[in-house]
């Protein structure tokens, strides 16, 4: 009815899906965007003749896609375009920013981007979560800082969490959510997640990244098989792996103009 010219659609199973297989019945152009892993929408993106050009993270999702028989000139990286900011010159001078204001130390700045862990999962009844987990980490990481005093402890909640802060959070130096993330992650050093992709903006920007392990949804975020991680942690061993992430050379930024999946649907119109 509509008649576009071109569809652009991300991943999701839906609308978006009927969107991109009623493009390919009717012979229309098309581009699907994948955010992150393709961890369940593989089955549907996956398949030959699903949207003309497929968009991905980088070039271990892009062979996770010619793996599973796409065409591999089908499958493009782009990088998640809701995360080009990261790495963009306003971003880093918007975190050098951030620092001077804060007195964050260079080379010693931690941050933790926590998110809940629930008690059960809610799609595989009995399987239980560690609830208390973000507490650990925390308190891990408080361990490291008063054994390293030069280290500066840094809290980003899950926007879940901001409007009621857990108990484990209180008295920590917060990035809430009226700092823009963008600028947060070029202010620190380190960034500690569970299964936030914090992660990811983390590591465009050059950051260290590390993961704890046992978190419910782990299987969701393969951060460090995917290369988007330096290292995953069990939460006891936490603070020697921080300390020696922060005495390790920093990372370099990831380079990337931006802009590499709207260049890629131009090429469809």
């Amino acid at each position: 009815r509509l008649a576009p010219d071109l569809v652009v659609a991300t991943s999701a199973p839906r609308s978006e899906r009927a969107a991109l297989e009623a493009a390919g019945a009717l012979g229309l152009p098309s581009a699907c965007l994948v955010d992150l892993f393709a961890g369940d929408e593989i089955a549907w993106t996956g398949q030959l003749g699903f949207a003309d050009r497929v968009c991905v993270l980088n070039e271990a999702v892009r062979q996770r896609f010619v793996q599973a028989g796409r065409a591999p000139g089908d499958v493009v990286v782009t990088g998640n375009p809701a995360f080009d900011s990261c790495a963009a010159p306003v971003a880093r001078q918007a975190g050098e920013a951030l620092r001077r204001q804060r007195g964050w130390p260079p080379g010693r700045t931690i941050l933790f981007a926590s998110a809940p862990e629930p008690r059960e999962h809610p799609f595989r009844p009995g399987v239980l979560g560690d609830e208390q987990l973000p507490a650990r980490t925390w308190q891990a990481l408080q361990a490291l800082a008063r054994s390293q005093p030069l280290c500066r402890l840094v809290l980003r909640l899950h926007p879940s969490e901001a409007t009621s802060p857990p108990a484990w959070a209180e008295g920590a130096e917060l990035a809430g959510q009226d700092i823009a993330l963008d600028a947060v992650i070029n202010a620190v050093d380190l960034v500690v997640v569970l299964v936030s992709t914090v992660a990811v903006q983390a590591h465009l920007a050059g950051c260290r990244v590390l993961q704890v392990g046992g978190a419910l949804f782990e299987d969701a975020a393969p951060f460090v098989e995917y290369g988007l991680a330096d290292e995953r942690v069990e939460v006891g061993a936490l603070g020697d792996a921080a300390w020696r992430w922060l005495s390790a050379p920093p990372a370099a930024p990831v380079q990337s103009a931006g802009g590499a999946a709207q260049a890629v649907v131009a090429q469809l119109q």
